[in-house]
């Protein structure tokens, strides 16, 4: 390993400059390659599923926190005011 890296080293500066791109372009097709499958092993699971379930989960909550309640239409149908937030 450090042979080859002294050889490189006696390369002119744009051949250095063109391995060095090379091997930063391989690397980052390797890491999307394999984000790629994560991602799609991921969908095979059912994982985007329990996405829209937890945010669902999450919009009760915060609808709670704020002391709203759920309605189905996008306005809010309480006038009460939002607890425990202090003027924010």
């Amino acid at each position: 390993m450090q042979e080859t890296i002294n050889r490189l080293r006696e390369q002119p500066k744009e051949h250095r400059t063109a391995i060095a791109a090379s091997i930063a372009i391989g690397i980052v097709i390797i890491l999307l390659v394999g984000w790629f499958f994560f991602f799609m092993h991921g969908l095979g699971k059912g994982d985007l599923e329990y996405t829209r379930q937890q945010q669902a989960v999450d919009e009760t909550l915060d609808q709670n926190v704020l002391g709203v309640q759920a309605s189905s239409s996008p306005i809010a149908t309480s006038s009460a005011p939002a607890a425990g937030l202090n003027g924010y």
